[in-house]
């Protein structure tokens, strides 16, 4: 307890007794978290006596909304150390008990009474809350579904969790170190103070909305990071969280080079191999991968993701069967509970043509996770290798439903709805894929194909050749517009494409068949055929849209019949999609 105000030999004996109520000072840090520190203050404001907030520079709002909802707002300059700003806020609490919170946290009221009891009943204690960081990444290791009926998830999907002392006394001697991932066990330890672990939860919302933010904060984790580090430079813990921010900043030879480096130290450290495994397999170095995950493994046995993580590195590879059985250790490790082990299993086995073990794995997969949309578009493939495509097409459709779907996911699930010939919901679907991600290439080209395959061909003839304004070279498309056009007999023009995509890849045999077909139709076929056509002799160029011809045959040089060009879902299919495997990344 804070000693009472003293005036010479005068205590003053309603500070003392107002500290002994148990009363509770909120202390949070902020720095430009103007969306969320009010529901952080109000969540709180019922169960402390007072709510501290220290701005550490922010440039939007957040001091005035602090204050707005109740807090008491300091100012301090920044000097990259968390623990002094965690500090700065306590030097200023004048209540029993500090409460931490951070700016994008909330404590549910359901949980005020546990913490009065806490105090009440453990006076000399600091206890550990159980922070529920929210997410809809699944493939985060230590991801649980949210509980049915949760009012506190925010529409998320899941979330992983971790303990952190959250609540201790008032003292002087009680203060936060470490500048990057500060905490207050060492001085509690030092102080004798017990910590008692309890279920209160804090619920944190910062992951739930990829941004700028995001990206700044890891930034700054990694410029502290490797501070702290040149103190400590043989500390592993801290090559850890510097390997793992420079993967997670796409840094991956730098994540590889921190990750070496550490095993140096402390070559049984699993979490290095682990990290350095996921590094080799985001750069395909796929047998260096495998090597690095058996060895966490070998070291770590008892973690199922380990498992997970070898499994998608065989998959990589193209050992399914091999993949599969990594899947299947992995799921009697976590006892059955592990949605993501299920999904790949269904993954590997649908690679192995066993649909029925495939779907036995989706189908408990789907059951702990529902909301995951890759395990929507594996469960889809199963049954369109079942050829239930009416099954497959309501299992794609779940997909615009659900929040967070990867950019792999609609490229599977647009090539699946093409081979059904279901043009209309592949229209939909790339849409919705395309607001998501407007600046994908593959997503517009593929707009066009769907196009082209209703029929749509001014439309797609349009798509095309803005794509083609952005990647003048590239193949599919260039074949594409031809094909569009030899069916609207401008022959000279589809030839002119038709040849620019043959230069760029003279052996692709589709090409040539399209060239023969207008070649044949030009009257050319002579000279194709012994290798002696003219190249045209005018550049490609735009053409308006014209009228669409369709189902036409024409006859050849020899009096047999040939389609008119190679169809589209021929000429240029759906870009190859593999089977869909989730890795988990720490």
């Amino acid at each position: 307890m804070k000693e009472a105000s003293v005036k010479g030999n005068v205590i003053d004996i309603k500070e003392v007794m107002e500290k002994r109520k148990g009363t509770i000072s909120c202390c949070i840090i902020t720095r430009d978290e103007e969306e969320f520190i009010a529901d952080a203050v109000k969540s709180v404001m019922e169960l402390v006596d007072e709510v501290i907030v220290v701005d550490t520079g922010s440039v939007d709002r957040t001091k005035e909304v602090a204050a707005e909802a109740g807090a008491r707002v300091y100012k301090i300059d920044w000097n990259n150390d968390f623990s002094a700003a965690r500090n700065s806020a306590i030097d200023r609490a004048t209540k029993e008990w500090i409460l931490i919170l951070d700016a994008d946290e909330v404590i549910s009221k359901d949980d005020h009474e546990k913490i009065r009891a806490l105090i009440a009943d453990y006076p000399n204690g600091a206890f550990l809350f159980n922070q529920w960081t929210y997410t809809n990444a699944s493939s985060t290791f230590g991801w649980n579904p949210v509980p049915q009926g949760s009012k506190m998830s925010r529409g998320a999907l899941g979330y992983f969790e971790n303990q952190q002392v959250r609540l201790f006394p008032n003292r002087r001697t009680i203060r936060y170190s470490g500048e990057v991932h500060e905490n207050v066990e060492k001085s509690l330890f030092e102080e004798n103070v017990p910590i008692y672990r309890t279920d209160v939860v804090v619920h944190h919302y910062g992951r739930l909305k990829e941004s700028d933010r995001v990206f700044r904060k890891s930034v700054l984790y990694l410029e502290l990071g490797q501070k702290k580090l040149e103190t400590d430079p043989n500390n592993t813990k801290y090559i850890y969280e510097i390997a793992t921010q420079l993967l997670d900043l796409g840094r991956v030879d730098d994540a590889i080079k921190h990750a070496r480096e550490g095993l140096k130290v402390q070559p049984d450290n699993w979490e290095l191999w682990n990290i350095l495994g996921l590094a080799y397999l985001r750069i395909g170095m796929k047998e260096e991968a495998e090597d690095a995950f058996a060895r966490a493994i070998e070291r770590a046995p008892a973690i199922a993701d380990l498992y997970n993580n070898m499994g998608v590195a065989l998959m990589e590879r193209g050992d399914p069967a091999n993949a599969l059985e990594y899947f299947k250790n992995g799921i009697v490790v976590s006892k059955g509970k592990n949605a993501n082990l299920l999904r790949n299993a269904a993954a590997a086995s649908l690679a192995l043509d066993d649909t029925d073990e495939a779907l036995r794995y989706i189908t408990e997969s789907i059951r702990l996770d529902p909301f995951m949309p890759q395990s929507h578009v594996i469960h889809a493939d199963i049954l369109f290798n079942s050829n239930d495509f009416e099954g497959a097409s309501r299992e794609l459709t779940k997909i615009k439903f659900l929040p967070d779907t990867p950019l792999k996911v609609y490229l599977k699930a647009l090539q699946l709805l093409v081979k059904m010939k279901m043009f209309d919901e592949a229209e939909k679907i790339v849409l919705t894929a395309i607001d998501i991600y407007p600046d994908q290439f593959d997503l517009r080209y593929l707009y066009g194909k769907v196009l082209e395959n209703k029929g749509a061909a001014d439309e797609a003839l349009s798509i095309y050749q803005r794509c083609l304004a952005e990647q003048p070279d590239n193949v599919d498309i260039l074949n594409s517009v031809g094909c569009i056009l030899e069916k609207r007999n401008e022959l000279d023009a589809a030839l002119s494409y038709f040849t620019k995509a043959f230069d760029l890849q003279p052996f692709n045999s589709k090409i040539e068949a399209n060239m023969g077909i207008v070649l044949d139709r030009l009257g050319r076929g002579e000279k194709r055929r012994r290798g002696t056509f003219d190249r045209p002799s005018s550049a490609i160029r735009h053409h308006p849209p014209l009228t669409t011809l369709s189902g036409v045959t024409w006859p050849t040089k020899r009096g047999t019949t040939r389609r008119s060009c190679t169809s589209p879902e021929q000429s240029s299919s759906i870009l190859p999609m593999p089977i869909i495997t989730e890795q988990f990344i720490f």
